[in-house]
């Protein structure tokens, strides 16, 4: 999840599209329907649809009457936000920042505010980034930018060879030992698809998702309900650090090429040794589809185009990059 920050007027949208090369997919929170936010590629005028929530229903979990369901979203925003991750976790979020200037008169005006900084804080602790713009620069919040390149606005076609574009290389994992750090939604979508092509998979997490457990009793690998360790890459030759913790999948990752080990950070794809593709598969041909990590609904239409190709609906296993 990505979350865009930024006072009104300021070209948020155009960067997110610039950015995450999102031309379409995209709801106005002012006019969308409310249940389009599960669904969506991204979200304009976020604020607005916090505003809708707590009046409109019925994705506002509250009850009748607007004095109760305003208390009721306020105790909840932390829940609301949850929930969005869990169901749209690929979800880009642009959202005015509320937070600043006169403070509102009216009641529900100050409910509104404040329950908008309470929902995008809880959003901004779990989402892979968070930037903010000014005057159509985004400068990047979370991950910390590296000191050579902190205050300086984001390169969008910079990757991770300088080039923005990866090389589709294909591996034989039958044998190698692959360390998965996490266990929530998007460590279970690699950990599916790796589960069938590599046969020495180890997952460690302090929690593990219900998709998880699921998995372990349909494929065989290793689960640790545990913090990662530094001793768990002695033996890995590939890592995904896939936390909602961007600090830790960082460390992850610098850990990793402290010992030649290719990584893949869930957080930040420009601090990727490789891109997770969506996968088809059908029989001995397998097709791999990537967008370098910058628009996953273009690679989701582009994975269905193939699928109808190979009259092979439903084959296909996806996860984002």
């Amino acid at each position: 999840m990505k979350l865009i920050i930024g006072g009104a007027y300021q070209g948020k949208l155009a960067y997110a599209k610039r950015e995450y090369g999102m031309a379409e997919g995209w709801i106005d929170g002012r006019t969308c329907r409310m249940e389009e936010i599960w669904t969506c590629g991204g979200i304009d005028h976020f604020h607005e649809y916090i505003r809708r929530m707590m009046t409109e229903g019925p994705e506002a979990d509250g009850g009748t009457g607007s004095e109760s369901r305003l208390t009721e979203i306020e105790q909840n925003a932390e829940r609301f936000a949850e929930k969005l991750f869990s169901r749209n976790p690929d979800l880009v979020i642009v959202s005015n920042e509320l937070g600043y200037g006169v403070v509102p008169m009216e009641k529900t005006d100050r409910l509104w505010r404040e329950m908008c900084g309470r929902v995008c804080t809880c959003i901004a602790e779990k989402a892979q980034e968070v930037v903010r713009v000014v005057c159509g620069i985004g400068v990047r919040l979370k991950p910390e930018p590296a000191p050579e390149t902190a205050g300086h606005p984001i390169d969008s076609a910079a990757g991770s060879a300088g080039s923005g574009r990866y090389f589709p290389l294909f591996a034989d994992l039958s044998d190698k030992k692959i360390l998965i750090v996490g266990a929530g939604t998007i460590a279970a979508r690699r950990l599916r698809v790796l589960c069938a092509f590599a046969g020495q998979i180890t997952v460690t997490a302090p929690r593990v998702s219900e998709e998880v457990e699921l998995l372990l009793e349909e494929y065989s690998f290793r689960l640790l309900k545990r913090p990662f360790r530094e001793s768990d890459l002695d033996t890995a030759q590939l890592v995904l650090a896939a936390t909602d913790d961007a600090s830790l999948n960082c460390r992850i990752a610098n850990l990793c090429r402290q010992r030649n080990i290719p990584v893949n950070d869930c957080s930040d794809r420009r601090n990727c040794d490789f891109q997770f593709p969506s996968v088809v598969c059908s029989g001995d041909v397998v097709i791999g589809i990537n967008a370098s990590g910058k628009d996953h609904r273009l690679v989701k239409e582009t994975r269905k185009k193939i699928e109808r190709c190979m009259n092979n609906e439903g084959s296909s296993q996806y996860t984002d990059a």
